[in-house]
């Protein structure tokens, strides 16, 4: 587990689970590349990684290092990701805006894996999860997967760093 005032970062079974208290730093993406190189290194052929919110609104985007990092993970064609889920639950027409945002631009990215952000944590897993149906990896249910996304942002919410604001 990863835990900085930025973001909290766990591997569950294939998946890195990310929650975000505030815009992500280079460190932050470098460390999302460490993880799948870690989950590469227990045996996993396929993995995911989710991106929960715990801020409210839209927040800072990513400082020009960090989208630098980002665009190279998501290109990289030997990466073992095979989908990324963000979950964005902010309700209303703000929070469409949000997912809508955030869905087209990782659409113009052109990753090697595709990406799409959803209103709830057990539409993301389900979305995942058929992901990698499709490669032959089952690794969870939906609501194993749903679970552990809640416990990481419940944890997220109550074990914050020192430094970290919201």
């Amino acid at each position: 587990m990863r835990d900085t005032p930025t973001q909290l970062m766990a591997l569950w079974r294939c998946f890195v689970l990310v929650v975000v208290r505030r815009s992500p730093t280079a460190d932050d993406a470098a460390a999302l590349t460490d993880a799948l190189a870690r989950l590469a290194e227990r045996g996993h052929q396929h993995a995911a990684i989710v991106h929960c919110a715990v801020v409210a609104g839209a927040g800072d985007p990513p400082g020009e290092a960090a989208r630098e990092r980002y665009r190279v993970l998501m290109t990289d064609p030997t990466s073992i990701c095979r989908g990324s889920a963000i979950v964005i639950e902010q309700e209303g027409f703000v929070g469409a805006i949000i997912r809508s945002v955030l869905t087209s631009l990782m659409f113009l990215t052109r990753a090697v894996y595709p990406t799409r952000a959803h209103g709830s944590k057990p539409a993301a897993a389900e979305w995942l999860l058929a992901l990698l149906r499709q490669q032959g990896c089952e690794p969870a249910s939906v609501e194993e997967l749903a679970d552990a996304m809640q416990a990481a942002m419940v944890r997220a919410r109550t074990a914050v760093p020192a430094n970290a604001t919201a």
